[in-house]
Parts: C-alpha cells; structure tokens; sequence
C-alpha cells in the first residue's frame, strides 16, 4: 500500500533534488513512449498515433495498471514520463488529467513532454532540414508554437500538484545559443503560466549534448532546472540524424554537469543501434 503525498513541492539544491522537508528526492520510474517499451523500463503507449492514444486513455482509467507498476518497481517507484503529441493537445491534456489523478493517489509524480511524432506532425521535421541546425527563420516559428503549448500545460499543472514538465522532447539543434533562446522562451511561457516546480530541459542533438555553458546559461535564470540526457551510447560516433556517441562522451558530459554542482537526469536510456 503506497501512501499519498500530501506536499509534492521539489527544489533543485546543487545537483539534488529535494522535497518540501529537504529531503533528497530520486526520480524514478516509467518512460512512455509508443509502440516501444524503452527508457527507464516500460510503456503506456501500445500503437503510436491516434490508436496509441486510444489506448492510452484507456490505460489512464485503469488503476490495476498503475497498482501493477507499483508492485513489480516497488516504492522506489515514484515517476511517469509522459509525452503529449504536437497537434492533440486539447484532447491530449483532457485525458491527461484523470492519468494524474490515479498517479496522485498513488505519489507518483508524472513528468509531462511536448511531442511532436508521427501524424501529429514533428516539430524538428517541420521546422529544420534534415541534418542542419534549426533555421533561424523558422526557430522563431517553432519557438511560438511550443511557448503555447507550455502555457497550456503550465495550466494543468495548476490543477495537478504532481505534475512536472519536460519543456520538449529532443531538440535536434546542434547550435548552443539556438537551443538556449528556445529553451529560455519555453521557460518563460511556463513560468508566467504559474508553473512553480522545476523544469527539466533535453540537451541538443537527441538530448545527447549539454555542457556546463549550456547549463549556466539556464541556471542564471532559473536555478530550479534540471538538465536531462537521453542516454543511447554506441561504439562508433552518432550523428544528428542517427543519435547515438561514444559512452566515455556521454559519461564525460554527465559527469562535467555534476561536478558543476548541475542537476542531472536520465530521460531516456537504452542502446543506439
């Protein structure tokens, strides 16, 4: 029997996340994403598109799901990763809402990601070309339409004490000052939304690349940031369009961040092939 939270408050202290007693807080848990049972250990997403969100919704109202989880994670057990599909939203955030209910009565927080897959339409296909940096025309574009998309769920997360946000899944840009604009502007719309808990920001290319600068740049105007890495390594170096790098990189640029005194998650782990 897991008992209900009663203060779900985080705060990013140094490279710790703590809860309202300042305590250290370990996020832990599911990533979901359709049609492929990776990241931290399963899925909730059976068929991708719009069957997948079928099938979501319908795994939101079940509570033997969620119990399920409970007992094969055990209490370490403590977090979902979420993805909302660009294009969706109205009904995406709609069922959303009853998934944070169940995941509440169970203290489990539940870490929302903006999207953009399949029919949806992908933000990094519609607004770079393939294996180039973001356009500097169409940023400001991409820009936009992702600063609304927090704004709406910077209003969930009013109502959802549980609720963490992911400002969007793996910005493929490899041009550090492009990603810290757009990262910053998403902040801001969460913010002036009335999003208080910290927000977690993927690295550039696949989430694969933060530095220190990167990070400090975030931190100078938001301390509660958490910077997260997609862990996929591989033998043979990867490229924009086929994520993937040496494991003594990726252990080097989490490893840098933590020494930095930064705030580190695991988005995403598995094996690039």
């Amino acid at each position: 029997i897991r008992s209900k939270r009663t203060n779900w408050a985080l705060t990013v202290t140094g490279s710790n996340l703590t809860d309202h007693a300042g305590q250290i807080v370990k996020l832990r848990g599911l990533n979901s994403y359709n049609s492929i049972p990776y990241g931290m250990a399963a899925n909730y997403e059976q068929n991708g598109g719009a069957g997948g969100l079928d099938q979501f919704a319908k795994l939101c109202s079940r509570a033997d799901v969620l119990d399920l989880h409970c007992r094969q994670f055990g209490p370490a057990f403590n977090c979902i990763r979420v993805p909302i599909f660009s294009g969706s939203y109205p009904l995406a955030l709609k069922r959303l809402k009853y998934f944070m209910l169940e995941c509440e009565a169970r203290g489990i927080w539940v870490l929302v990601t903006p999207f953009g897959m399949g029919p949806y339409g992908d933000y990094t296909s519609r607004f770079h070309a393939a294996g180039t940096d973001v356009d500097q025309a169409n940023s400001a574009a991409m820009q936009t339409e992702v600063a609304s998309t927090c704004t709406s769920i910077a209003g969930l997360a009013a109502l959802h004490p549980n609720m963490l946000v992911n400002t969007l899944n793996e910005l493929r840009v490899v041009n550090d000052a492009t990603w810290q604009t757009l990262q910053l502007a998403w902040r801001a719309a969460l913010r002036a939304g009335g999003y208080t808990q910290p927000i977690v920001y993927d690295g550039s290319s696949w989430a694969q690349h933060t530095t220190t600068a990167m990070a400090s740049a975030i931190m100078a105007v938001d301390t509660q940031s958490i910077f997260s890495f997609h862990f996929y390594p591989e033998n043979a170096g990867g490229t924009l369009e086929s994520p993937g790098v040496p494991l003594a990189s990726m252990v080097s640029k989490v490893a840098a961040l933590k020494t930095a005194g930064r705030a580190v998650m695991l988005g995403e782990i598995g094996i690039s092939v």
